[in-house]
């Protein structure tokens, strides 16, 4: 029997064979008590050989994005064609919210970023680890399910009436009657809401040219008076001779309805991941605010929750501090600060990047809860990683009791990675959109201050032409020092290349040249005085 934590084969694909071996290796040691043994390949081609090739089995593949030929998308095409269940996780160097979208959005298990260190390697072995544990996890239920499917099915046999003749004890088992108050009884019976259509289908195969097997769902009705939902089979056979008699089965497929209703639950969220992953992408800066609060309304509604909220973590003062916020039209209103004080072990683990799913509220520190949110309510944190550093989390609170499954908190976890994504993209437009202000007003500052000494300039050179004074030349000189200074300065400042931080006050008393030579309006002076003509209203010694 295969369990969750046994060996682990992975194939590793990257165009560049040095790193594939670094990885390769690094994983191999970083799984922790999970045996992993990474095979590498650099060429795509090989890698799907590798995986049709029967005397290799592979429980996950990790591919790059980036590779001549066929890139790690179209490798994931090709790999979905041909074993649409293998974990695969795309280990890219070209991070972006589109490369995550089209990642999920083909059918990727996990989506990582590469970046420089050697920590990554772990985070990343404990990713596969995960992917390949729920995949065999879910096997290992089919597996289950269909086995159980043919020890649960109940057998009957009913005669030309549609009278119960016989039944086994797995339909006793399931309708809960004694079998004698069973045996005699219409089939109809125990599907009182069909029991028109049951009847005409018994009709049809008694008839002389009917069927030899009908087949249909319906819900029968036990003992207790719960509604099960089942198909039933009935087949005409020969017995006693020329008696005539069916024999039927009654499956109940209520959990496999359950099962049905659930994957089609995560798809549907699936695709609302995906819509909202998209319009925060297209969000400009002014509408990041509104999209994220589209984007938890539209998760929190579609997940039946009762609130949810975005928090921003400041390392500084070790708290969660709100930012954003959904309820419904009766829910309860998320805490505006979870401090690590009173809440250290919830930060703990998300600063490990682990999510924190409780069923029960009233489990929960009262530095989470208040009086708004019940105590069998449930409360699900998801953390938001940037630089793999903790910058926040996203919460979705419920006031009734429930679940969240691996793969629902897996797809909430991709909501999650877009939302920091689109704040860490707002911030950093905010900081440019800063920093061309700043140099706008730098470059005003400077056009106003070299503008004014070149209007003396100008206006001084002009009287001394108008004039033959050249004493208006030293006014002059005087400005174009100062503009001299300025452009020094100004110099100084871009090649120090820093954004100027707190300020305080300087005592200027006594300052003095700091160059320690001559200004540059002097040396001009003496220079002018030295070449030209002496000015008529100077008087010679």
């Amino acid at each position: 029997m295969t369990t969750l934590r046994e060996d682990i084969a992975v194939l590793y694909v990257d165009d560049e064979p040095e790193l594939a071996t670094l990885v390769a290796t690094y994983l191999e040691r970083e799984a922790g008590e999970t045996a992993l043994t990474v095979d590498t390949v650099t060429d795509p081609h090989d890698a799907l050989e590798r995986l049709t090739d029967a005397d290799t089995d592979f429980d996950c593949v990790v591919s790059d994005y980036e590779m001549p030929g066929m890139n790690g998308l179209e490798l994931l095409r090709a790999v979905r064609s041909r074993r649409p269940n293998l974990p695969f996780v795309l280990y890219t160097g070209k991070g972006s919210e589109a490369v995550a979208r089209d990642a999920f959005r083909v059918g990727a298990t996990d989506y990582m970023q590469k970046t420089s260190g050697t920590d990554q390697y772990a985070v990343l072995a404990k990713r596969v680890v995960n992917a390949v544990s729920r995949n065999r996890a879910e096997e290992a239920t089919e597996r289950y399910d269909s086995v159980f499917e043919a020890l649960e099915t109940a057998v009957y046999v009913i005669d030309g009436d549609g009278r119960f003749v016989s039944v086994d004890d797995v339909f006793v088992d399931l309708m809960g009657y004694d079998r004698e108050r069973i045996l005699g009884s219409h089939v109809s019976d125990v599907s009182p809401d069909d029991e028109r259509r049951i009847r005409e289908e018994l009709d049809r195969l008694f008839a002389a040219d009917g069927p030899e097997t009908t087949r249909f769902e319906t819900d029968v009705c036990t003992a207790d008076d719960e509604r099960v939902h089942c198909v039933a089979t009935i087949s005409l056979k020969a017995f006693d001779g020329e008696e005539r008699r069916a024999v039927g089965t009654l499956h109940d497929v209520t959990e496999q309805r359950s099962r049905q209703d659930r994957q089609q639950y995560r798809a549907r969220l699936k695709d609302v991941v995906l819509d909202t992953s998209t319009t925060l992408m297209s969000a400009e800066v002014d509408e990041v605010g509104t999209k994220i609060h589209w984007t938890l309304q539209s998760l929190g509604e579609f997940a039946d929750a009762d609130g949810a909220a975005v928090y921003s973590y400041d390392p500084d003062v070790d708290a969660l501090q709100k930012t954003h916020e959904w309820t419904a039209a009766s829910g309860p209103s998320l805490p505006t600060a979870v401090p690590g004080d009173d809440c250290e072990w919830l930060l703990d683990r998300l600063r490990c990047f682990e999510n924190v799913r409780s069923t029960e509220l009233r489990s929960l520190p009262t530095s989470i809860t208040s009086s708004a949110l019940p105590d069998d309510g449930s409360l699900l944190a998801l953390p938001m990683v940037s630089n793999w550093s903790l910058v926040g989390a996203v919460a979705f609170v419920s006031t009734t009791p429930r679940s969240w499954s691996d793969k629902e908190v897996s797809l909430f976890g991709t909501a999650a990675d877009m939302l920091s994504y689109t704040l860490e993209r707002k911030q950093r437009e905010r900081r440019l959109r800063q920093q061309n202000e700043r140099l706008e007003e730098f470059a005003s500052v400077v056009s106003h201050d070299l503008r004014n000494p070149m209007n003396v300039v100008d206006g001084f050179v002009d009287l001394a032409r108008e004039t033959g004074d050249v004493s208006h030349l030293d006014r002059a000189v005087d400005a174009l020092d100062r503009m001299d200074t300025l452009v020094s300065d100004v110099l100084e400042l871009a090649r120090q290349g820093r954004t100027v931080g707190e300020t305080s006050p300087v005592d200027l008393t006594g300052a003095s040249n700091a160059r320690g030579r001559p200004s540059r309006r002097t040396a001009r002076r003496s220079n002018w005085r030295t070449n030209s003509a002496p000015s008529p209203r100077t008087p010679v010694d």
